[in-house]
């Protein structure tokens, strides 16, 4: 195993790579069932932050779930899996003569990891953080369980906010 499956010195028991969304509920479900501890990992730019876990049984890499789903340009919106690299991401939309207001100040950050920390630097005096940017959100919880929240426009309605929640 590698730097990037270790957490602040824990060795998981396991590592999984989930391709897809499907892939993460059921490594999700399986751990749950089972009892095991669970750690997350995408570009391992944070991964010695937060508490330090006291066993580590299972390790998500979600290096594998690395796709870009949707660009809708004319939208400005683009949705994209949690391994994405925010770099990738900006290559991408950059073809559109776009570009996403999020400048993390870690290099080979991912989408996933900038979202559940709220990685922001400079231009979220300008433009906000992450958890301002984001419009709907796919997540899976601990139980296996695939939950969603918000969509693809930027339409206030009434009701909790489920992608702040996750954000940071």
């Amino acid at each position: 195993m590698s730097s990037d499956t270790v957490i602040d010195g824990v060795m998981p028991s396991r590592v999984a790579q989930p391709l897809n969304l499907a892939d993460l509920a059921n490594v999700m479900r399986a751990a749950a069932t089972a009892g095991d501890a669970v750690g997350v990992s995408g570009g391992g730019t944070k991964i010695n932050q937060g508490a330090v876990p006291t066993a580590l049984d299972v390790l998500v890499s979600t290096a594998s779930m690395n796709r870009i789903v949707e660009h809708a340009a004319g939208d400005l919106v683009v949705t994209a899996q949690a391994g994405v690299p925010l770099a990738e991401l900006q290559d991408h939309v950059a073809g559109s003569r776009q570009w996403l207001a999020l400048d993390p100040p870690e290099v080979g950050a991912t989408v996933g990891g900038v979202v559940s920390a709220a990685a922001s630097g400079p231009r979220r005096l300008l433009y906000g953080t992450p958890r301002d940017l984001l419009i709907g959100v796919t997540v899976v919880l601990a139980d296996g369980t695939i939950a969603k929240s918000g969509g693809k426009v930027v339409k206030s309605v009434a009701g909790y906010e489920l992608g702040k929640l996750f954000t940071g």
